[in-house]
């Protein structure tokens, strides 16, 4: 689903690159923490993200033969199908545990 690939393109953009910010910054140091390029990126992916669900959002109710689709909740489907499958995907990579024995 596009969806999820701009939202992970936005994690990979967000997490290496955004700094915490002190307190107080003096005004020469200003540039360093604005980061003009990585947030110009962020604002195109958020604005790709909106653009899709206000699309799906907008549309209305219809009919084809006796089924009645509603784009609302094959989004809300879509999306919990989708984030089960990548979560799943991420937590069998990353999970491993030893002294496990396995039956076949």
């Amino acid at each position: 689903m596009r969806v999820f690939g701009i939202a992970n393109d936005l994690a990979k953009v967000l997490t290496p690159n955004i700094k915490n910010m002190p307190g107080e910054i003096e005004q020469k140091d200003l540039r360093e923490y604005a980061l003009f390029e990585n947030r110009l990126q962020i604002a195109k992916y958020c604005k790709e993200i909106a653009v899709y669900t206000d699309g799906i959002m907008s549309m209305d109710r219809y009919i084809i033969g006796m089924i009645e689709v509603i784009p609302m909740k094959i989004l809300e489907q879509g999306l919990r199908k989708e984030l089960l499958v990548m979560l799943g995907g991420r937590l069998n990579s990353k999970l491993k545990f030893g002294g496990v024995k396995t039956y076949e």
